[in-house]
């Protein structure tokens, strides 16, 4: 298999990988899954196609790795951000912290976003695994923070920690997701600077007035 590596290829491995994983994620997101072939992923990414198998195992296995690429970091900021809090101001704090870091991560990365939101609501997803060791972990790390508010006496004790998780979640998934259309229809893409934090201080404040033991903001 390595006779059909270009040199440069041999050279530069990681390079390569990370031109499939580019262009993986490009047509996973357009296409979905079944919707790409090998053939394609190689041909625009301008390598002999047996480089996928050589690196990835198979398609399912790039896909995979796309996955795991987005779901790791996206893991990693989560779990920095969203520790145990004792004060009121803390919890603003992060809060406001994690939809902003949640915005960005999509906006820069919004083809690994839509891989990743297909597959969460997929009914019979391709990478449970990967899902179980990223996702569910953030989404893990958003319950013990809301556990932790709610035990200093900052949440209300009748809300459900993990439907404010994904509540929050899927309302900034949507929001960022649908940016083109908003940003076609109602000039409010949050591209622009002003239009992002904007919405970040609108869903801060909305959060806070939902969730918040005191009413004072």
């Amino acid at each position: 298999m390595k006779a059909n590596v270009s040199k440069n290829r041999d050279v530069y491995p990681e390079r390569t990988q990370e031109l499939l994983i580019q262009t993986g994620k490009r047509l996973f997101a357009s296409k979905g899954f079944d919707g790409v072939t090998i053939r394609e992923i190689a041909e625009q990414a301008k390598v002999n196609f047996s480089l996928i198998r050589y690196y990835f195992g198979d398609k399912e296995g790039l896909y995979r790795a796309c996955l795991a690429l987005y779901g790791k970091a996206r893991l990693e900021s989560a779990q920095k951000i969203l520790v145990p809090v004792a004060s009121t101001d803390e919890f603003r704090i992060r809060l406001k912290m994690i939809i902003q870091e949640i915005i960005d991560s999509v906006l820069r990365d919004p083809d690994l976003s839509r891989m990743m939101l297909r597959e969460v609501e997929s009914e019979y997803p391709l990478a449970t695994d990967v899902l179980r060791e990223t996702v569910v972990k953030m989404a893990q790390a958003f319950v013990e923070f809301f556990s932790s508010a709610q035990k200093a006496g900052i949440l209300r004790k009748n809300l459900s920690p993990l439907f404010l998780t994904q509540i929050m979640q899927l309302t900034l998934s949507h929001l960022v997701l649908t940016d083109e259309t908003r940003g076609r229809f109602f000039n409010m893409s949050i591209k622009n600077s002003k239009n992002r934090d904007a919405l970040v201080e609108n869903l801060y404040t909305l959060i806070l007035n939902g969730v918040l033991q005191t009413e004072e903001l």
